[in-house]
């Protein structure tokens, strides 16, 4: 067999870089450990590329402080020695900090802490920063007591991610991920994770994500939140409570949540290619806007069941003062490019919160190109509204719809029902190039491109592609669970 030789067109210099990029991939080591209170030593003595791993069992009490300079080429990782095989219970808490830095492989099971069971810092000064805790999993992490408040993991710094996680069964108050912010943007990102279970908590306190609180409210947060999948969060009324600016939920599917994607504080904020997908559940629900220049685009609701705050997609009364507790004015939002089948409550506007005197209506607003089909009432106007634009808006309805110009009943919305239970565009639907150019979407929810004219509703109709739909588990949590799907029980 001929020696192998190294190309002509490679000189010294590059040859040189070859050799060290080799050299230091070698050196990469696994250093050992049994105990978590020897991860801080070992963590401190890593280097760019190292794993400090983990050895299988069950772990109590554990205080685990991971806090590590890696690059983003090379980052130190703490990982469990068999992916599942660390399993934390009892009191304990992981706190990771530094750059570069990734957990991964741990297990979660009925641990439990008075303050954050799994948090992006060290503490108060020093934030972590292109961290990323990933292949985790957190079930039943309540304390003892269920009067106590608790959060599950708690985002702090820039540039941090948390994907392919599971993460359910929190039953007490507090926020399962809780994003905090600074003064500048933190431009997380949280993907790919299932979201299971929480029960009604049955007040305030309950919700599955937050991002930012009143407090930070005009804060340009940049936060993702895409490709998650959430299944039966039933929290509270907010499910993901966005209150900074900035930030983007796109991509994501909700299987019989009781509760809606609220946008609570802050402006600027991105809603598209969603799949909010009821089952006839009690409460389910899609979007509530409240706040300045909220897009909310290309995204499907059906059988959804909630009402008022829980609608389909509701549009807030605010308060000419806003206090910075209360409820900001809405203006210049765009909601378009919408589809909604079979809803409790369609489209719900000026609705105003009970306990707060909202006398500012919504201003500004475009609601354009969305399909309504509906048995209730599509449209309905709890205030005046000043300078809407209603545009291309089709609607099949058994009710009368809101008499007014871009609101266009029809008789047939010409949809059929695929394999997977979804309300797609027939080929003659009166939906097929009907939108208005008044608001343009480069994409439909399925990612293929719109061709002008545009179809109404979140799909472009191309008949004989293969689309994707909702993420599904096979796409979420960790990838060793999906193989051994009770391996975390």
């Amino acid at each position: 067999m001929p020696h192998s030789r190294v190309p002509q067109t490679v000189g010294r210099v590059g040859l040189a870089s070859a050799l060290l990029a080799t050299a230091a991939a070698c050196s990469a080591r696994e250093l050992l450990t049994d105990d978590p209170a020897e991860v801080q030593r070992l963590s401190g003595e890593a280097a760019p590329g190292d794993e400090i791993v983990l050895r299988d069992g069950v772990y109590q009490r554990a205080d685990i402080l991971f806090t590590a300079e890696g690059t983003a080429e090379r980052p130190v990782v703490l990982r469990a020695e068999t992916p599942g095989g660390v399993v934390v219970r009892g009191e304990s808490r992981l706190r990771i900090g530094g750059e570069h830095a990734v957990v991964s492989g741990l297990v979660f099971d009925r641990a439990f802490n008075g303050d954050h069971l799994v948090v992006f810092r060290e503490d108060s000064k020093r934030l972590a920063r292109r961290c990323r805790l990933t292949d985790c999993v957190l079930v039943d992490c309540n304390p003892r007591d269920p009067s106590d408040e608790s959060r599950w993991v708690s985002l702090y710094g820039e540039h941090n991610r948390i994907d392919h996680c599971r993460i359910e069964g929190k039953t007490t108050k507090g926020t399962t991920v809780a994003v905090f912010l600074g003064d500048g943007p933190a431009r997380h990102r949280i993907d790919h994770n299932l979201f299971g279970p929480r029960p009604d908590f049955g007040r305030n306190g309950g919700e599955t994500i937050r991002v930012g609180d009143s407090g930070s409210s005009q804060v340009s947060a940049m936060v993702r939140v895409d490709h998650n999948l959430f299944v039966e969060c039933n929290g509270e009324a907010e499910i993901i409570s966005s209150k900074s600016c900035e930030n983007r939920y796109d991509s994501n599917a909700f299987l019989r949540c009781s509760g809606a994607l609220t946008l609570r504080h802050g402006d600027r904020c991105r809603v598209e290619g969603n799949w909010f997908l009821g089952e006839e559940a009690d409460g389910s629900g899609g979007v509530r806007i409240t706040g300045e220049g909220h897009r909310v685009v290309n995204n499907y609701f059906s059988a959804l069941r909630g009402d008022d705050h829980r609608a389909a997609l509701s549009i807030m009364r605010g308060q000419a003062d806003d206090p910075q507790k209360g409820y900001a004015p809405v203006r210049g939002a765009v909601v378009a490019y919408n589809t909604f089948v079979d809803c409790e409550e369609t489209l719900v506007v000026g609705l105003a919160d009970d306990d707060v005197r909202a006398r500012a209506v919504p201003e500004g607003c475009t609601i354009a190109n969305n399909l309504i089909v509906s048995r209730h009432t599509p449209v309905d106007l709890r205030s005046r509204v000043e300078g809407f634009s209603w545009c291309g808006n089709l609607i099949e309805s058994e009710a009368e719809p809101h008499e007014a110009n871009g609101l266009t009943p029809i008789d047939d919305a010409g949809l059929r029902r695929d394999s997977e239970g979804l309300w797609r565009l027939k080929p003659g639907s009166p939906a097929v190039d009907a939108a208005d150019p008044i608001v343009e979407a480069e994409h439909d929810i399925f990612g293929h491109r719109r061709e002008p004219p545009a179809d109404v509703g979140c799909e472009e109709l191309r008949p004989n592609r293969h689309d994707d739909g909702p993420i599904g588990r096979e796409a979420v949590g960790p990838t060793w669970s999906r193989k051994q799907p009770d391996a975390a029980s």
